[in-house]
């Protein structure tokens, strides 16, 4: 499995004992992809989310802690949707009046650069159940990007617990408007 709470929800549904049979392999990335240079210059400060995101990925309080910052970096910003957005998410942005440019589908080499491109990159776990052990395969590619990652989500799961490790950016938990806001102020 991907990470420690999957396995731990595995070896508790079953009978057997799988315990010591089961291991972590986290995602990754491959290096090569991420040798990319001669990129254009952005006149925009950029946060990007990439991926496919709904209903379940709870973004008010980031709307929130954006809503707080200065006009003149709000004037600045642009928020970056590659991938899968529905109508719904992308109007709770435009209801904040923030600049959203959707990109749509793209092939992986692009959405690399997409990544490259930014100033902040933006990973929300959705609030479901059993959602500590979720660890996508993006959250390894944002890391290969060197930029820094906002991430939202359980503060108590594997993802916070890599990203503490890593010094790679900070995960919030979906009600931290406040500590949201102090990281964007510091990262854009």
């Amino acid at each position: 499995t991907v990470s420690e709470d999957v396995k731990r929800i595995f070896v508790e549904k079953s009978t057997l004992p799988i315990a010591d049979k089961t291991v972590v392999i986290p995602n990754g990335f491959d290096e090569d992809d991420f040798r990319i240079s001669n990129l254009p210059a952005e006149t925009k400060k950029i946060i990007t989310y990439t991926g496919t995101i709904s209903e379940a990925y709870d973004v008010d309080n980031l709307l929130e802690a954006i809503g707080w910052l200065a006009q003149d970096l709000r004037s600045q910003l642009l928020i970056r949707f590659v991938g899968k957005v529905p109508s719904s998410v992308v109007q709770k942005f435009k209801r904040a009046q923030l600049e959203v440019e959707l990109v749509g589908y793209v092939n992986h080499p692009k959405s690399i650069e997409y990544l490259f491109r930014s100033d902040l990159l933006l990973l929300v776990i959705p609030k479901v159940k059993n959602n500590r052990g979720i660890l996508t395969g993006k959250f390894f590619e944002y890391m290969a990007c060197q930029k820094p990652i906002l991430a939202i989500g359980p503060t108590d799961g594997d993802l916070a617990k890599i990203i503490r490790e890593t010094r790679c950016g900070k995960l919030f938990d979906y009600e931290d408007s406040e500590g949201m806001f102090d990281f964007i102020q510091e990262n854009l």
